[in-house]
C-alpha cells in the first residue's frame, strides 16, 4: 500500500488513488494513518452504498471527528471525576487544618477555595476582610499567591500572611509589587546557605559549572533527590528501577537538606519542615 524514497516521500493509497507525501514524520506512521484512513472510508462506502468520493470522504470526516468527540466527552467525565475526589480530598484537609487550629487554641473563622491561576480576588478579599482574621493562610501555588497578597494589602488587610511549599518560587516576590514582604512560607528543605554552611561556596560553583542560572528555591532539593539515587544505584549495582527502589529504602545517608532515611513503607524517617520570611525580597529562612 506504500513505498518510501530517499527523501522521505511516501506514496500511500486511500480509496483507491495514491498520494504523495513528503515530510519529516515517520514513514511507518504516515503509513499506518492511511490505512486507517483507508479503512474507514471502505467502510462508510459500504454502509452507506456509495462510491462517490467526495461524499464519502465528508462522511468519513463526520465519524471520525464523532469519535473524536466521544473521546473528549470521556476525558471530561474522567476529570469531572477526579476534581470530585481532589475536592473530597480539600475538605479533608481543611477539616484537619480546623481541627488542629482548635487544639490550639484558634478557631478557623473563613475557609475559601479559589481556582488555579485565579488572578482577580475582589469577592474573596472582601469575604476575607469582613471575617477579620488574625492571620491568613493560603495552601496555593506561586501563580495566584502574589495576586491575592496584593490585593489584600491594598484593602488594607496586613495581617501576616503564611503561604504552603506550592508558593514556593520566585514568581510570588516578583509578581506581588512589593506586597510580598514580609509573608511566611513552609518549604521541606533548609536554605542552601544555612543547610551547606562552609560548602556553601564550592557547591554554588559547582552548579554554575553545569546550569547558566543562580540554584533556584527547589535546586537543593533536586541535588538531594539526585544523590539518593545515585546511592541507590550503587548500592543496588544496576540501573533496574525496583532494585534501586528497594536499595533505596535500606539508605541512611546525609544530604544537603539533612539525613535521609526510609521507613518499610517508603517514607522518611525524619520529615522536616522549614519556615522561611520574605524579606528585603528574598526569601529567608527563620531561626529554629
Amino acid at each position: 500500500m506504500t513505498e518510501q524514497n530517499e527523501n522521505q516521500k511516501v506514496v500511500v493509497e486511500i480509496f483507491g488513488e495514491e498520494y504523495p507525501i513528503t515530510g519529516a514524520g515517520d514513514p511507518a506512521y504516515i503509513s499506518q494513518i492511511a490505512r486507517i484512513v483507508d479503512s474507514r472510508m471502505h467502510e462508510v462506502a459500504q454502509n452507506t452504498r456509495s462510491r462517490a468520493r467526495d461524499k464519502v470522504a465528508i462522511l468519513t470526516a463526520m465519524s471520525f471527528a464523532s469519535q473524536l468527540l466521544e473521546k473528549s466527552e470521556e476525558l471530561d467525565s474522567t476529570q469531572t471525576a477526579s476534581t470530585g475526589r481532589l475536592d473530597r480530598l480539600l475538605d479533608g484537609l481543611d477539616k484537619a487544618l480546623a481541627d488542629q487550629l482548635g487544639k490550639l487554641g484558634a478557631q478557623a473563622v473563613l475557609n475559601l477555595q479559589v481556582q488555579v491561576g485565579q488572578s482577580k480576588y475582589i469577592t474573596e478579599v472582601q469575604k476575607i476582610k469582613s471575617a477579620a482574621p488574625d492571620a491568613v493562610f493560603y495552601a496555593g501555588y506561586e501563580v495566584e499567591t502574589p495576586y491575592l497578597r496584593k490585593q489584600l494589602v491594598d484593602a488594607g488587610v496586613k495581617v501576616p500572611f503564611m503561604a504552603s511549599d506550592g508558593a514556593f518560587l520566585s514568581p510570588t516576590i516578583d509578581e506581588a509589587e512589593g506586597a510580598a514582604e514580609g509573608i511566611y512560607l513552609s518549604n521541606f528543605a533548609p536554605e542552601p546557605r544555612v543547610a551547606l554552611q562552609a560548602q556553601w561556596s564550592q557547591w554554588l560553583k559547582a552548579y554554575q559549572d553545569v546550569e547558566y542560572r543562580n540554584p533556584d528555591t527547589y535546586s537543593i532539593n533536586g541535588y538531594s533527590a539526585m544523590k539518593v539515587l545515585i546511592e541507590g544505584a550503587k548500592k543496588a549495582g544496576t540501573l533496574e528501577g525496583a532494585r534501586v527502589a528497594d536499595a533505596i529504602r535500606s539508605l541512611d545517608i546525609t544530604t544537603p537538606i539533612g539525613k535521609v532515611a526510609y521507613d518499610p513503607s517508603g517514607d522518611l524517617k525524619e520529615q522536616r519542615i522549614f519556615i522561611f520570611q520574605v524579606k528585603d525580597g528574598a526569601f529567608v529562612q527563620v531561626s529554629q
